[in-house]
């Protein structure tokens, strides 16, 4: 129905204008009308040309059997086939030095207790120790290595070798109190049960009250832990570690799962967490400690590197970038392909391993109709278990006052 609301009927001229006026806004309807529709185009268009490019890079993400190449014919194979990214078997890693394994038992080699490919690892972390970063602070090591290779028992035979070779205090932060049963596992395995582990979290804040001698086995949160502070000095985990350590700490500072300390650097006016800054501090104050940083999901972002001091990325004279800031921006800059490049050149400097349990002969299968009236009749009968359970909690009396009193 034509709207007349605002036509001035007495104006000779109102139809011209009236008509005048409808066909604008039917003009300016169909412009608006094609800009959304193009709009919307324009978008499905992008999606589209996204996800491709996210199927592309799935396809093109390959694998290439791996084998150490400067260990062969030492140590047992390892029990599963193991690849590594295309990527990175472009690169070949240097060398270690002849005495890169000494010290590693005789019977943990011949035996396998220690798989071939768990040896390289301890062998290139023994060979980055031996190297100083320009500040004077020991180099580090990372393993990247994925679930299956043994990055807990790869931990423990640096541990070992470190041990046999007079170096008797050592610091093992995980994510879990019950992982220490696993270090203590492994060094048991390995012929090292002998070296006491011991939990930081079961002792005093004194540093009188950690072995002498011995691995310190702590979490990232009880690297928090703190108390006291009203009207003295709060005594700090951290406080005490570095306490114990002093002077002159040259044992491993072994950072398993470590990219629980990856938010150091926020970025985006992001805060840093105080577990980032905890495992910041540790590497500052123990320059000559040996550092490995081990962890399958080590960055995902280059932001996520930052607490990674030792690797020797940024603030070198051998580097391009003054400080990780400098190095952030120029691998954001440059995207994925930059952060592969990263990893490249690591490897390249024997700073890193990062293998992973092949795929190639696993196979799945669907499975249907596995309801069978069996387990059909169990699951009812769950259900009317919690079903009756909830009944009974909901209909119970609320104590009284003075009953929750004598119960709390």
């Amino acid at each position: 129905m034509a709207d007349f609301g605002r036509v001035d009927f007495k104006d000779p001229t109102w139809y011209q204008k009236w008509r005048q006026e409808q066909q604008d806004a039917q003009q300016r309807e169909q412009q608006a009308r094609k800009q959304r529709e193009a709009e919307e185009k324009k978008k499905r268009e992008l999606e589209a040309e996204l996800d491709h490019e996210d199927d592309d890079a799935a396809d093109d993400v390959q694998f290439e059997d791996y084998e150490p190449l400067w260990l062969k014919g030492i140590g047992k194979k390892h029990p599963d086939p193991v690849v590594e990214n295309a990527s990175l078997s472009a690169v070949k890693a240097p060398k270690p030095p002849d005495d890169c394994l000494e010290d590693i038992a005789s019977a943990v080699v011949k035996e396998g207790k220690l798989s071939n490919l768990q040896l390289e690892a301890v062998a290139y972390a023994n060979m980055c120790f031996g190297k100083n970063l320009e500040d004077g602070s020991r180099r580090g090591f990372f393993i990247g290595d994925g679930a299956g290779i043994g990055k807990g028992r790869e931990l423990a035979g640096i541990v070992a070798q470190q041990w046999a070779r007079g170096v008797r205090k050592h610091l093992w932060i995980s994510v879990s109190n019950d992982l220490k049963f696993d270090a203590e596992r492994d060094l048991r395995d390995l012929g090292s049960g002998n070296i006491p582990v011991q939990l930081l979290g079961k002792a005093s804040y004194s540093a009188k009250d950690l072995p002498k001698q011995g691995v310190v086995f702590a979490t990232y949160a009880s690297l928090l832990g703190k108390k006291g502070g009203k009207t003295s000095k709060p005594q700090t985990r951290l406080d005490q570690l570095l306490k114990w350590a002093s002077p002159g700490f040259e044992g491993g500072l072994l950072f398993d799962e470590s990219h629980k300390a990856k938010n150091l650097f926020g970025g985006n006016g992001g805060k840093p967490t105080k577990t980032g800054q905890a495992v910041l501090k540790l590497q500052t104050a123990l320059p000559r400690a040996r550092v490995v940083y081990c962890s399958a999901t080590g960055a995902s972002e280059p932001k996520h590197l930052g607490y990674m001091d030792r690797l020797g990325l940024w603030g070198g004279s051998d580097t391009p970038f003054g400080d990780f800031d400098d190095f952030r921006r120029a691998v954001e800059s440059r995207g994925v392909g930059m952060m592969e490049l990263v990893a490249m050149h690591l490897k390249q400097r024997g700073a890193l391993v990062s293998r992973a349990l092949s795929f190639k002969s696993c196979t799945f299968e669907l499975v249907n109709d596995v309801m069978t009236p069996c387990v059909a009749a169990s699951c009812l009968r769950s259900d009317a278990a919690m079903a009756s359970s909830r009944d009974r909690v909901a209909s119970a009396p609320s104590p009284s006052p003075r009953e929750s009193l004598r119960v709390s």
